[in-house]
């Protein structure tokens, strides 16, 4: 008779259904329709959401986890199941005394309040905003207000009102800027781009004027001791006369 129960389970089982778990899920093998290894996955008992099964109450056991991504070869057993659930259970009231002296370590260092709550970072007083409250208050405590500044639109940096030369190479060959510039007499960048340019075309045409010059005076020192050279060779290389006998 057992034989016979067997074979009419066996027969109304379903199609590649290889066994189950302490939940009641049910864990299929199936071959693949695009080849390869054999197609597991699992079918829940309770139609939830998927994103609710990444619970750790809810998520399947991690041996069914391991025979699912093919990690594992055997499916696990209901025996072998059974012992992990029970070892996890022995676990849980050393894992609660932990938490506990954890809990009243923090307390007592001043992370966390008696109730267990985080505690509130003082508020913060704000300071004066506009530029003439702060000046007032400076001004009140006995400190000098700032100096006006200059923002320069073209990256939003903050620069001092006072005039600061304009960066010069090192390089002798470049001509020397002609003037210092204060940003707070010019009301947008375009004109602070503008005034760079024109120096900056200035530069390089009193530059090459300079490299043109130098170089023509080297030319000309050199065609001087050529020639000078040169003279000296034909008095050496002029033929005397010999004198009668």
């Amino acid at each position: 008779m057992s034989g016979l129960f067997g074979a009419v389970r066996k027969f109304f089982r379903p199609k590649g259904l290889i066994g189950y778990d302490l939940q009641g899920n049910k864990y299929f093998e199936i071959p693949n329709p695009a080849g390869g290894r054999m197609k597991r996955f699992v079918q829940y008992k309770k139609n939830r959401d998927l994103a609710e099964y990444s619970r750790a109450e809810l998520r399947p056991p991690v041996q069914w986890r391991a025979w699912l991504s093919h990690t594992r070869v055997e499916p696990p057993t209901l025996q072998e199941l059974e012992y992990d659930y029970s070892r996890q259970q022995g676990l849980q009231p050393k894992i609660a005394a932990i938490e506990a002296r954890e809990r009243e370590e923090r307390i007592r260092q001043g992370y966390l309040l008696p109730d267990g709550s985080v505690p509130q970072a003082p508020s913060q007083i704000a300071g004066p905003s506009t530029p003439s409250e702060r000046a007032a208050r400076l001004k009140q405590i006995g400190q000098p207000p700032p100096q006006p500044q200059h923002v320069n639109s073209l990256n939003s940096e903050t620069v001092p009102s006072s005039s600061y030369p304009i960066p010069t190479p090192t390089n002798d060959k470049v001509a020397e800027p002609s003037k210092t510039v204060d940003p707070a007499q010019h009301s947008s960048a375009e004109d602070l781009r503008r005034l760079a340019m024109e120096d900056t075309k200035r530069r390089i045409a009193e530059s090459e004027n300079q490299q043109q010059l130098q170089q023509q005076q080297q030319i000309q020192g050199k065609k001087g001791v050529e020639g000078v050279g040169l003279g000296l060779a034909g008095e050496r290389l002029k033929p005397r006369r010999r004198g009668r006998a």
